[in-house]
């Protein structure tokens, strides 16, 4: 039987490549939170993520022996649980109305205080404030600063879970900065 000792996510992912059950457990552990709360902004639907990070894990576990070296595990996890709720909510013709892709798993993201960039308490009126600015954004900014802000990941992390280029991720990142302290601005005169 394989023992893991406090490990790196990369040497987890060798060694659950190599295997070993108790790696793929630990890191559905490290992840499995994160992966939920994401998953919640693009499904409204708890059984709905639950169903598709168990999928993402299970295909993992599956497919071990074909897996690349992961140079960002994060990113591979959040995209392919991306991925696992588009396909699931498309099987399930849920959101049929919905073409575009991107409109589509983000249509009812709604930000709170709790997922924007405020880590000190704040007055009501300005978490209020924050979330109407934050809902002025268009969905690819709103997710794109979610994943920036909320997660912590980085822009190359980010271009690969959105399926865009990197130049693509800070031009977006970039003018919702932008239009947030326009917002702001204006606001405060």
């Amino acid at each position: 039987m394989q023992t893991l000792l406090p490990h790196s996510d990369n040497e987890l992912w060798q060694q659950l490549k190599d295997g070993n059950i108790h790696a793929l457990g630990e890191l559905f552990s490290r992840f499995h939170s994160g992966l939920y709360a994401y998953g919640m902004k693009l499904s409204s639907s708890e059984v709905i993520v639950l169903d598709a990070i168990q999928e993402v894990f299970v295909q993992v576990w599956n497919s071990r022996s074909h897996l690349a070296d992961a140079r960002h595990i994060a990113a591979y996890l959040f995209r392919a649980l991306r991925n696992e709720i588009f396909r699931i909510e498309t099987q399930q013709k849920r959101f049929s109305a919905f073409k575009d892709m991107g409109n589509h798993l983000m249509a009812g993201m709604q930000f709170c205080c709790e997922d924007v960039v405020i880590q000190r308490e704040v007055s009501r009126e300005m978490r209020e404030f924050i979330v109407q600015a934050l809902n002025k954004l268009s969905s690819r900014q709103k997710e794109a600063i979610y994943l920036k802000f909320y997660f912590g990941l980085s822009n190359s992390e980010i271009a690969e879970i959105m399926s865009l280029q990197d130049q693509s991720v800070r031009n977006t990142l970039y003018e919702a900065i932008k239009l947030l302290r326009q917002i702001i601005t204006v606001s405060a005169s």
